[in-house]
């Protein structure tokens, strides 16, 4: 039969802690040595692989540098063709015009040339002149350019008409054109100069 100092006693072997054992000189040599080699090993491992991501990320950038320059280059190139196609653009713009606008010129100096030894000169001058004006107005005709059609007695429109002087008639409507002092043009159905006209305008009482 167990008795109160058999319990205590076995009460106290069963809370005891062992204290840890002091590891000797050698075995932490060993775990020393296995610690060193396992951390050689990782940093040769992932120390390749971080030079191979470095030469990665170089190689990149090169590249990167390389587009922009590239890109920059072929950007001021198209400024420079820009530039040049809009100063020739600029300095041409009108030839094509000029040399239609050649063959008015042959039809005066052709009309002069007739009348020089001509009884009746005046006829030929007259004609001369009528073949240059239509010659002329087919050569506006080409570029957009056509004279705005006025008509004596219509209404005076201000988006097409210029009254350089108005008249109190009895004769005409208020506000109708009664007489064209210069025609009018439009290019490209844009006003290029309105027509003068001389307008009706009654006195208001």
């Amino acid at each position: 039969m167990n008795t109160t100092k058999d319990r205590k006693n076995h009460e106290n072997k069963k809370f005891s802690v062992e204290e840890p054992k002091e590891m000797n000189s050698t075995k932490r040599d060993d775990v020393y040595e296995i610690l060193k080699e396992d951390f050689s090993k990782k940093e040769e491992k992932y120390g390749s692989l971080i030079k191979e991501l470095n030469e990665k990320l170089g190689s990149f950038e090169k590249r990167e540098r390389e587009i922009i320059l590239r890109s920059k280059a072929e950007v001021e190139n198209i400024i420079r063709r820009s530039e040049k196609n809009m100063e020739k653009a600029h300095k041409f713009a009108l030839e094509k015009f000029s040399y239609d606008l050649l063959s008015v010129i042959d039809n005066l100096e052709r009309s002069i040339s007739l009348t020089k030894n001509a009884e009746n000169g005046f006829s030929l001058i007259l004609e001369g002149v009528q073949l240059t004006i239509r010659s002329f107005l087919s050569v506006i005709k080409k570029y957009g350019i056509r004279p705005i059609d006025v008509q004596i007695g219509e209404p005076f429109d201000p988006r097409f008409h210029e009254a350089v002087s108005t008249i109190n008639s009895e004769e005409h409507q208020d506000n109708k054109i009664i007489d064209i002092v210069q025609k009018g043009y439009t290019i490209h159905s844009r006003l290029l100069r309105p027509a003068m006209v001389v307008v009706n305008a009654k006195k208001r009482e």
